[in-house]
């Protein structure tokens, strides 16, 4: 550059961050992130006194490591607690800490750090979409359309209503934790590749990736989501990649040992994840590909949406098959397009990077199906198709010789479409949170939508039961009792009126269910827990043995026969059965309580206050625990002084 252009009076009158055409950028800058703002908040408004429900309960209001943050020992690194939601996710449960520390159990406090996580996530997807655009692999007209297809992306993604249940219900924060991290750390390392001195991003991006496995295990695929972004919009080629950041890609895998110590540690989710039936795996596998089509679907009609999928994995059935060939093909098809074109595969094989931990060969156990699993991948999803609708608009647009004019005309329309469709999701948004405004109605909401979803049937049940309304209880299990799940909808049944008192009705669904099948274990189990409450401890005593007699390692069924014994008064006895419960499922709080009361039956204090304060780090809210320990307390120190 010469003198005179340096020194030129232009270049020091007019700043060029002082011209009006940036100034005018700021202000639109400013405006879309008061738009997305705008309409999130509108999406959500009904939202911030939303009850706690289902997980809820033992993740955050039974939960005694988030009640104590000058414990932060108990906070980040607490033994698991039987596979809730925050066993193995220390910044997950540091972050119910924090929100319990400023405000107890006040609901809007949980809501609005969910909802401003939710808005920090549609803010890093626009930006990391911004430099995404930038890519010399990208066609020019997109590059050029790239500001505006970032922004409508970010926008319809925020307020779309497949993301209620990640938002809504407190405790999937865990989804939007992961995505925070995920998404930081990708923005962080686009940002490098497109600076001057990259090194700060680059160790902000293998930051990320390692602390993030503290929120939810998806997070261990974003060091591999990271390659791929590199090779397909930074890099060129898998070996442009590697020579160029090969070392600092090292360092984003650090994260792997991070994820698998966490998982070890806390017994693989707390056997909520896995099967001991190979079968069971490729019958999920299988089932994933009917999910993911429903996923798919749900992106673009979200109707309807359900809370709670059910746990059943469905054998497999010829009607399987299309989904699977269809999801199979996709992903196959994703993989080809990437290895030959990168840029053109990008999207896709993320998708199923993302969605691989949670829709693959490891059966998740407690909810096969979940739509909270969409929340990064619908980003992708949501990507692409604006895209493709961005490429129709220029195809279609009116020729005229000026690029620029036919450019602003593209513009034009997909702004408006992005503001109809804006509209149409915020209104969509406001009325799936009504669901979630009390137990009936979001339970009522599922158990109609899947009248085959026991779970639901039962938890709806339970709040009908609640409300007096006991006929219409009792035929909410119509539809499943009609089916091929009858013997365990009997059961389930069964279960709802043992729990709310009506033992006739409850023994008559029990005995049905022994009548399709003469070996159900529940249906025993259920039988003997109804003689246990008549105080026929004898009979109990039997259907207990029967039960066990099915499943011999089952706490729950040894756990009931101890307290047939306790009545019997054969101690020792139901002291071996409690013990042997507790080798099972040392995570039940409901038998750690059985053997403090047996302790405290036979004077064993101390081990009675062990066994109870046990009873209260899997359930904080144990009444009878609670009711229990001060007594014990109490004991002990008088014991102590009358002395020896």
């Amino acid at each position: 550059m010469s003198k005179r252009s340096r020194n030129s009076p232009r270049s020091e009158a007019t700043p060029i961050h002082d011209s009006p055409a940036n100034s005018f950028r700021k202000w639109r800058t400013v405006a879309s992130i008061a738009s997305i703002v705008l309409v999130v908040l509108l999406a959500y408004s009904n939202t911030f006194w939303v009850p706690f429900t289902f997980d809820d309960d033992q993740a955050i209001v039974s939960n005694i490591t988030i009640r104590d943050l000058t414990n932060w020992k108990m906070v980040l690194w607490a033994p698991p607690r039987g596979g809730t939601t925050t066993d193995g996710r220390p910044l997950l449960n540091l972050s119910l800490a924090l929100n319990y520390a400023l405000h107890g159990f006040d609901l809007p406090g949980y809501h609005a750090t969910n909802l401003a996580l939710h808005l920090a996530n549609a803010m890093l997807i626009w930006g990391i979409l911004l430099e995404a655009f930038q890519s010399r692999f990208l066609p020019l007209r997109i590059r050029t359309l790239g500001p505006q297809i970032s922004y409508s992306t970010a926008i319809l993604w925020a307020v779309h209503p497949l993301l209620t249940i990640a938002v809504t219900y407190v405790i999937q924060r865990a989804e939007v934790m992961m995505a925070t991290f995920y998404l930081a750390a990708i923005y962080c390392f686009l940002r490098g590749a497109h600076a001057a001195k990259p090194r700060p991003w680059y160790v902000a991006t293998a930051s990320l990736c390692v602390i993030g496995q503290g929120t939810k295990e998806v997070m261990v695929t974003a060091p591999f989501a990271l390659v791929l972004i590199d090779v397909a919009l930074v890099a060129g080629s898998w070996s442009a990649m590697f020579r160029e950041r090969r070392f600092w890609h090292v360092a984003n895998f650090v994260a792997i040992p991070v994820a698998f110590t966490l998982i070890v540690r806390q017994g693989g989710r707390g056997g909520t994840v896995g099967t001991e039936h190979p079968s069971d795996r490729l019958a999920y596998l299988v089932l994933q590909s009917e999910s993911i089509v429903n996923y798919l679907k749900l992106c673009y009609w979200p109707s309807p949406l359900i809370f709670d999928y059910g746990t059943v994995i469905p054998p497999l059935s010829a009607s399987q098959l299309p989904a699977f060939i269809a999801v199979a093909s996709l992903a196959m098809l994703a993989v080809i397009y990437f290895w030959r074109q990168p840029i053109v595969g990008l999207l896709g094989v993320l998708f199923f990077l993302i969605l691989g931990p949670t829709s693959s060969l490891v059966p998740v156990t407690t909810q096969v199906t979940a739509e909270h699993r969409m929340y990064l991948p619908l980003a992708l999803v949501l990507t692409g198709s604006v895209v493709a609708l961005a490429w129709a608009l220029i195809r279609f647009a009116p020729l005229v010789e000026d690029a620029r004019q036919q450019n602003a005309v593209v513009l034009n329309r997909l702004r408006w479409i992005t503001a109809g469709l804006t509209v149409v999701l915020v209104t969509l948004t406001f009325f799936r949170n009504t669901h979630y405004r009390s137990d009936f109605a979001l339970w009522q909401d599922t158990a109609l939508k899947v009248p085959t979803n026991l779970r639901a049937c039962r938890m709806f049940g339970m709040v009908l039961m609640e409300l007096g309304a006991k006929e219409a209880a009792i035929h909410i299990f119509d539809v499943a009792i009609d089916s091929p799940l009858a013997t365990d909808a009997y059961c389930a049944r069964s279960e709802m009126l043992l729990t709310a008192g009506d033992f006739d009705l409850a023994a008559k669904d029990a005995r049905s269910a022994l009548k399709i099948d003469p070996n159900c274990h529940l249906a025993l189990n259920l039988l003997g827990g109804l003689a246990f409450k008549q105080n026929d401890n004898e009979a109990a005593l039997e259907f207990f043995d029967r039960a066990l007699s099915y499943e011999p390692k089952n706490a729950t069924y040894l756990r009931n026969r101890g307290g047939a014994l306790i009545h019997l008064d054969r101690l020792l006895e139901a002291r071996e059965n409690y013990e042997t419960a507790l080798a099972i499922a040392p995570v039940d709080p409901e038998s750690h309580f059985a053997l403090a009361m047996l302790d405290l039956r036979e004077g064993r204090l101390a081990m009675a206050r062990q066994g109870l304060q046990q009873t209260l780090y899997y359930n904080a809210n144990h009444p009878g625990a609670l009711q229990s320990l001060p007594d014990v307390e109490k004991q002990i120190i008088l014991s102590k002084n009358r002395g020896p």
